[in-house]
């Protein structure tokens, strides 16, 4: 179920980025290693497992859309769709992953790059996978606080002209 209230978006959202927190820090801890391609790897397993599960923290993964009564699933599709969110309510795919992480793909590069320096590359690597981590996993935390903030709005709209 989504969030209903303004202080259930905001629960919700303050649990999601402690979750996001956990596993940026799991994602460092693995670029740590000098050896190249695990890290990206153990990325987008920790994607893959962190993204659906704000999904439906937030009640937006498609199972849980799709349970919802017909005129509310309509209006969170159109919302979804009006809004270009990319991975709410949606499937998250390996195929989806890499599409992200094309997008920060020069932060990819450089976290490689860096393995190479001596002594310090690694903790380089490392400090630009927990970077990286963090702005996917808000980014997404924070589309999901619009979409909830939105189907709220939109809810209360529909009350106060039901009212009338």
């Amino acid at each position: 179920m989504y969030p209903k209230t303004k202080k259930e978006i905001q629960t919700a959202k303050e649990e999601c980025e402690k979750m996001l927190t956990k596993r940026a820090l799991a994602s460092a801890a693995v670029s740590l290693s000098p050896i190249i391609g695990p890290d990206i790897a153990a990325d987008m397993a920790l994607l893959l497992d962190l993204l659906p599960r704000i999904n439906r923290r937030f009640g937006f993964a498609p199972e849980q859309i799709d349970s919802l009564d017909e005129k509310t699933i309509v209006v969170v599709y159109q919302l979804i769709k009006a809004t270009g969110k990319a991975i709410v309510g949606k499937y998250v795919t390996k195929e989806l992953i890499i599409i992200l992480l094309k997008r920060i793909g020069i932060r990819v590069t450089a976290k490689q790059v860096a393995k190479f320096v001596p002594f310090i590359g690694p903790a380089i690597s490392s400090a630009i996978s927990f970077a990286g981590m963090k702005y996917m996993g808000k980014t997404h935390i924070r589309e999901c606080v619009a979409l909830a903030t939105e189907l709220l709005q939109s809810e209360n709209g529909k009350a106060s002209l039901g009212e009338k």
